[in-house]
């Protein structure tokens, strides 16, 4: 069973010399590397929570935020499993022995969060453990703190969010060293309240709120589709300081789905927090593409008892049970957690009919739906408008009354928007284009503004709720993450302004550094202006970085218009690819059956088929400048592989069906991925649509889509070259996945998506190797000499913690042990 673990590093900075004793702590003291270190270590005299470890390093080593001679490190586990809640309160009191200082000396604490991303896996004993990496971030300080030569000094951290922390202790002109014995950690939870805002507001935790959902909802990257969540958004309407939205919504979910797949609704789980919120929005998968409303697993069985083909589409839930009943685990999970959940009903599809939205398109299906009675299948089944059994937001609602959780009809209020916008401007303005589902950037920002506003109406979150009618920039500051130095990265700003005065003005946008800005994704310079009218703004800023140098980079957006200034912070982690060893595999899928992949480099790779198969080639395929290229077409298959038809009425990818590309990475090497390259194209079609995927391990963690492609043009092929930034750790797998789907309102056969050229390559570095450096190359003088080595784990991520019995360290490749006793 997993346990969580509050832990702290502390660490003595600046001092200048260790004293050759340890006065006063004769009967206390264990010897930490005593021949390096004739002062010893320290057992501390008090350790009040249970199963307390603690040990300090050898003199002169410095493991984390220190450096020089006379840098101690300690660290404190508890096996209580502590763990932060809303509205906590940490003490720490240090009690001071033997100082040898001037009196009213200053120490200064800081306090560094850790985030729950930064988790992998540590163990204790043959036990699996979450494991909790070591960035610093997100510092609390308390200023400093004035403590005499014979006194203690007690440091409060109050309003801390949940996390895990770094403590670090400091003092700039410290003679000798200051021996602690006693160190006192106390957590106090007070009830769960809101934060109240103020003019000068300090939160006592961050809200957090969680959405779930289907693709309406979610997370896109701007690079590779114009297609936009509204919870992308969502985040941009509350005060930052005491709400932030994690966004979970996927595409392709129904409610079953989300809640089974571990890579959803359990990870969703692992990052709540008691006083969080989750907005739940389901319904556009459940009404299933070949169910009309049956459950899945009804429709299947039936299948099975009467030989028919199985459904190859997984998704489809029944308004009156199944979603209802997953509507209500959701509820009552979320609930168990301490957390608030909210009912969403789901956006409207742009189903126009006269002045009015179609029935279908407020996902009621009582115009056209199938149900199972008594054995019996009845297809295109209807009701009187005014029955509300296959109405997916009625039954919403049904269960909202009944569990008692706000229900906001998000349904109703799209519904009426798209009306206010009318056919012809819904469709140019607020959704991709081709597309009746998914909203673009402007339509995706409308809607969270009315989400945002409908949560305000109904008294949630409300203090904490801005409808901004100035000019604003979303996100508020932009972090391009992980990327390559010489690799453009693309990314964008959204500027919007409701109600401005003046009425008619100029927004002018100046980049710093390597940055480029656009207003229309084609002409890039350092500046770029866009006007507006009417008293609304709603202009997309593109933005190119193309990084010439490894390291940090802190670059900004300034955004001015008349009296208005507003900064966008701009940051990347910028990687040099240089001295790694070059790593590919690549498939030329010329012929079938698919040959094996040529492999360069230390990687293994396969090719695998999910409710696919791979039917023949064709050589009439052509890519504007050479004709008769050769190609194999894949078509949608039956669990056995056997061909199947598409279903009808697809709108988006379907998680089980996909041609899957795996490469894995040594168990000694990263591998990091800088080109993922293809050539796709349709046959016998013009509506066949996919997405390329990543992901990885076999439950596909860490989801991103890098590619999406509606409505290929037939017999046309797309050359697909891809430069996501990706690290396969060691011994782990990447999978990158084409998932296909076939856009037509008809099952249809003999449509096909056809594949060649596949090409994943990288360079591969020694785990935990700063790139840059060469494979196995010594990284010079080891901070760290004296200390044993551990064999084995060489895989495991750089700075790991692991438990087994003694604690450990891990720099670069190597793992590390202190010597000593546990202390319990």
């Amino acid at each position: 069973m997993k346990r969580l673990y509050l832990f702290a590093f502390m660490a003595l900075l600046g001092l200048s010399s260790y004293a050759t004793e340890l006065p006063g702590i004769a009967a206390a003291t264990f010897e930490v590397g005593a021949a390096e270190n004739p002062g010893g270590g320290k057992k501390f005299s008090s350790y009040p929570l249970e199963g307390l470890y603690l040990y300090q390093a050898p003199s002169g080593h410095s493991y984390s935020m220190g450096s020089g001679p006379g840098t101690g490190i300690y660290t404190i586990f508890s096996e209580s499993g502590l763990v932060f809640h809303n509205a906590q309160k940490m003490d720490i009191t240090i009690g001071l022995d033997a100082l040898v200082f001037a009196a009213n000396e200053n120490i200064s604490v800081t306090l560094y969060s850790i985030s729950e991303t930064d988790y992998a896996a540590f163990y204790y004993g043959n036990e699996q453990q979450d494991e909790v990496l070591l960035p610093s971030k997100d510092v609390y300080e308390t200023g400093t703190i004035a403590v005499t030569s014979t006194g203690a000094f007690q440091g409060e951290f109050t309003d801390l969010p949940a996390g895990y922390y770094f403590l670090v202790c400091s003092s700039t002109t410290l003679q000798n060293v200051v021996y602690f014995n006693q160190i006192t950690f106390s957590l106090s939870a007070s009830s769960t309240t809101d934060p109240q805002p103020g003019d000068n507001p300090q939160p006592q935790q961050k809200i957090r709120i969680h959405t779930i959902g289907d693709s309406t909802m979610a997370e896109y990257d701007e690079s590779t589709t114009d297609k936009r969540g509204w919870c992308m958004y969502l985040g941009s309407f509350f005060n930052a300081d005491f709400v932030t939205v994690n966004n979970r919504g996927k595409s392709g979910a129904d409610t079953r789905q989300f809640y089974t797949n571990a890579n959803l609704w359990t990870s969703v789980k692992s990052q709540m927090t008691a006083g969080d919120y989750l907005l739940i929005q389901f319904a556009h998968n459940d009404e299933g593409t070949v169910t009309y409303g049956m459950d899945n697993l009804e429709y299947r069985a039936y299948c099975e008892a009467h030989n028919l083909p199985l459904p190859t589409d997984a998704r489809g839930t029944n308004p009156q049970t199944t979603y209802r009943d997953f509507l209500r685990t959701f509820i009552d999970e979320a609930r168990a957690l301490g957390v608030n959940p909210i009912l969403v009903g789901p956006i409207c599809r742009k189903y126009f009919n006269g002045n009015t939205i179609r029935r279908n398109g407020q996902h009621d299906l009582g115009d056209k739906f199938s149900k199972i009675e008594n054995g019996v299948l009845y297809e295109n089944q209807s009701l009187p408008a005014d029955d509300h059994s296959m109405d997916y937001v009625y039954a919403m609602s049904v269960v909202a009354q009944e569990k008692n959780v706000p229900f906001i009809n998000l349904t109703a209020a799209t519904r009426d928007l798209y009306l206010q916008y009318g056919e012809t401007q819904c469709t140019q303005l607020l959704f991709c284009s081709g597309d009746n589902t998914h909203t673009a950037t402007l339509g995706a920002n409308l809607i969270a503004r009315q989400a945002a506003q409908m949560l305000k109406d109904a008294g949630i979150l409300a203090d904490y709720i801005d409808i901004p009618t100035s000019i604003t920039a979303t996100p508020s500051a932009l972090s391009m993450g992980e990327t390559y130095s010489g690799v453009q990265r693309a990314s964008e700003v959204l500027l919007t302004g409701f109600g401005l005065e003046p009425a008619t003005g100029t927004v002018s946008i100046s980049a710093s550094g390597d940055l480029l800005v656009s207003t229309d994704n084609v002409h890039f310079a350092t500046t770029a202006q866009a006007s507006y009218a009417g008293s609304t703004l709603f202009q997309r800023v593109y933005i190119h970085a193309s990084y010439t140098a490894a390291g940090t980079r802190n670059d900004s957006l300034v955004i001015t218009s008349g009296q208005t200034r507003i900064v966008v912070p701009v940051t990347a982690s910028v990687i040099s690819l240089e001295g790694g060893a070059a790593v590919s595999a690549y498939w030329s899928i010329a012929t079938k059956p698919v040959p094996d992949p040529e492999i360069e480099g230390p990687v293994s790779a396969a090719m695998t088929l999910s409710y696919m198969m791979a039917a023949d080639t064709k050589s009439e395929f052509t890519d504007g400048t050479t004709d008769g290229i050769t190609m194999v077409r894949f078509h949608n298959a039956d669990a056995s592989g056997a061909k199947t038809s598409w279903p009808a009425g697809e709108i988006d990818e379907n998680a089980t069906r996909y041609i899957d590309f795996a490469v894995t990475a040594p168990e000694n090497m990263d591998v990091r991925i800088t080109g993922i390259n293809m050539d796709l194209a349709a046959h016998s079609t013009s509506v066949m649509c996919c997405h390329i995927n990543t992901g990885f391990g076999d439950d596909f963690l860490d989801v991103k889509t890098i590619y999406e492609r509606k409505n290929f043009t037939n017999l046309t092929i797309e050359h697909v070259a891809l430069t996501p930034t990706l690290t396969i750790p060691a011994g782990e797998t990447l999978h990158v996945r084409i998932l296909p789907w076939h856009e037509l309102g008809e099952v249809k056969s003999g449509k096909y998506i056809c594949v060649r050229d596949v090409r994943i390559e990288g360079q591969a570095f020694t785990s935990g190797e700063n790139p840059g450096e060469n494979p196995g190359e010594n990284p010079g003088t080891d901070p760290h000499e004296g200390i044993t080595p551990v064999t084995g784990n060489s895989s495991t991520v750089t700075q790991k913690l692991l438990i087994n019995g003694q604690l450990y360290l891990r720099r670069a490749d190597r793992t590390y042990t202190l010597t000593g006793q546990q202390i319990r």
